[in-house]
């Protein structure tokens, strides 16, 4: 006999109570179609290019939803390629059953506490809960974007369904009414192991033209570029080369600033 699986959550949004009803802070959520689709290295590469803009950026990856075996290097990769002295720790859960509404809202609040402008890199997909209480009570990326009124930027990898986790991820966040300031896609494979990679990155263009999204463009593939051994190699240098970054810059210049 098949499992009855339990209802899915009636409301999609925070549980927050304390903060406003609008709070706009200078901050950009950095989400992804998935996990691993290279969220840390446009996060950490955003953040120089923004730093040098003139804007004196942090990063942050507040929140991991991983087992004790595969917790990253991510906000130390994050610290290295930015060029910040480490003072901020990841706070690791194995799954969104654990989080509660204090822990997310407190860790939240550790970012937005500061003076700087920052970029958060939100953990797992856009649909990807942080928390999680059955039967009605659900946050994900979208529910703190709505209530901090954080902008976002949205990451997708070029593999396997990447068209349709990317139309399912701006769907998603413009449903919820948190349309992103640009997509950006990235070549986690070397050349050939991933097919039809120029029509994946066509057809994303066309996705994004059609949701009146900015396509940033793509950062290629680097063997050079690894998290998990904390070498950004030329990450920065591939992401300043490829993106056409002018509307980002434009829409982000105003959020950081206000």
């Amino acid at each position: 006999m098949t499992p009855m699986l339990p209802p899915p959550p009636t409301r999609l949004s925070s549980t927050l109570q304390t903060q406003p009803a609008r709070c706009t802070y200078d901050g950009i959520l950095v989400v992804g179609t998935h996990a691993g689709c290279g969220k840390t290295v446009v996060t950490a590469a955003l953040a120089v290019i923004l730093n040098h803009m003139g804007f004196d950026v942090l990063a942050y990856k507040p929140l991991g939803l991983e087992t004790a075996r595969t917790r990253s290097n991510d906000q130390t990769y994050l610290d290295i390629t930015t060029g910040r002295p480490p003072g901020y720790t990841t706070q690791f859960f194995d799954s969104p059953s654990q989080v509660r509404d204090q822990q997310w809202q407190r860790l939240m609040h550790q970012c937005c506490s500061g003076t700087k402008p920052f970029l958060i890199e939100c953990p797992g997909s856009v649909t990807t809960p942080w928390l999680w209480r059955l039967p009605n009570i659900l946050v994900d990326a979208m529910s703190v974007a709505v209530d901090y009124q954080f902008p976002t930027v949205l990451v997708a990898a070029c593999g396997p369904d990447f068209i349709d986790q990317t139309h399912l991820a701006l769907s998603h966040m413009v449903q919820r009414g948190s349309k992103p300031l640009g997509v950006v896609v990235t070549h986690p494979y070397p050349p050939g192991q991933t097919t039809d990679e120029a029509l994946q990155v066509t057809l994303c263009q066309l996705l994004c033209q059609n949701y009146d999204v900015p396509y940033l463009g793509s950062i290629p593939y680097h063997d050079g570029v690894d998290v998990d051994r904390l070498s950004p190699g030329a990450s920065v240098d591939l992401a300043a080369e490829h993106l056409d970054l002018l509307p980002f810059q434009l829409q982000s210049g105003v959020m950081l600033s206000c």
